[in-house]
């Protein structure tokens, strides 16, 4: 019986293997997942363990960009959708509280997915200052000796 588990296994890994040498196979992964599809949604209708893909592609470079690009189109596409959506409330096409519901849907999706264009822009610029190293620092300045020249003519009175 251990036989039969082992070469399930090894038929597992041979398949996931040529799935992921298999260039067709990233051109529709990463075309579905522009088109909006989740991840999840694409490695199910692909038949591929969810987990395994995201090893596959933390593990390899390229992958990881061809990824980011595919989640930026993603985000683009979701806010086209969202300036569609607004033209049909505007035009009296959708009721005003299910847009709301879906335009707030896409801007989240969209923010996740490139977070660059489409996030909270927050940007904070902070600078720490070290109050006691400035202490120190004017201490020593004041411990320093003085050196007093007799023929300075301020020293004279």
């Amino acid at each position: 019986m251990a036989k039969g588990k082992l070469s399930k296994k090894k038929e597992r890994e041979e398949r996931n293997k040529l799935i992921r040498e298999d260039p067709a196979f990233w051109e529709k992964f990463f075309a579905s997942i522009s088109e909006g599809v989740s991840m999840m949604e694409t490695v199910a209708l692909m038949g591929v363990p969810y987990t395994t893909v995201w090893r596959w592609i933390d593990n390899d470079p390229e992958l990881s960009d061809r990824m980011k690009h595919a989640r930026r189109l993603r985000a683009d596409r979701n806010a086209a959708r969202i300036e569609q959506m607004a033209r049909e409330l505007e035009a009296g096409g959708m009721d005003p509280n299910a847009a709301r519901v879906a335009i707030d849907a896409r801007k989240w999706i969209a923010a996740r997915m490139d977070p660059h264009i489409w996030g909270d822009k927050i940007h904070a610029e902070v600078q720490v200052t070290d109050a006691t190293k400035l202490h120190l620092e004017a201490l020593k300045q004041r411990m320093q000796p003085k050196v007093i020249n007799p023929e300075d003519p301020d020293l004279i009175e």
